[in-house]
């Protein structure tokens, strides 16, 4: 076996990235301020990063009645990907 063959064979080239873990990903939902039917914003972060974020002042539209909100951190409501209820971290 010639020298290039073996070190393709071992594997060499570029380093692998370690594979992803499941990382826990949150949907943030809101009660509108108009109509007070809870919606999903479309955001969607890890717990981690929700626990750390600062959210002052996102504005999001209601998709039952259309009207334009205001919403903090302490609006959100967080659910999991498939829209189960989350308690809210941190």
């Amino acid at each position: 076996m010639d020298h290039a063959a073996a070190h393709c064979r071992r594997g060499a080239g570029p380093p692998r990235a370690a594979p992803l873990t499941a990382m826990a990903r949150l949907a943030l939902w809101v009660r509108c301020t108009a109509c007070g039917r809870e919606f999903d914003t479309g955001i969607r972060m890890a717990t981690r990063n929700f626990a750390k974020g600062t959210f002052a002042a996102n504005y999001h539209t209601c998709p039952h009645c259309g009207a334009r909100g205001t919403y903090r951190k302490g609006d959100y409501m967080t659910r999991d990907d498939a829209g189960a209820p989350q308690p809210a971290p941190g």
